[in-house]
């Protein structure tokens, strides 16, 4: 047998659910304001894409031109030894 002790009675489950539903509705309340806050940060921090893509591909062609700097250092270096090869 249960004791008594153990039974909740009416009165607390309908404490438990008022209790529940409080904490449902502030989990809401705060799920809204965090996606509302995420919202306000992307407006005011967005930046255009066509300056992202210019950022992008100046430092594409900056790394590009490094390389062919150093391309005819590399060459020369090893010059010699392709020229004996053939």
């Amino acid at each position: 047998m249960t004791s008594c002790l153990t039974l909740q009675t009416e009165r607390e489950i309908r404490y438990e659910q008022r209790c529940q539903m409080k904490k449902f509705e502030q989990q809401n309340i705060d799920r809204t304001v965090r996606f509302q806050n995420r919202e306000r940060y992307r407006d005011e921090n967005s930046i255009d894409r066509s300056e992202i893509t210019k950022e992008v591909s100046s430092a594409i062609s900056s790394i590009a031109g490094q390389k062919n700097r150093f391309a005819p250092l590399h060459f020369r270096k090893y010059s010699s030894f392709t020229s004996l090869r053939f």
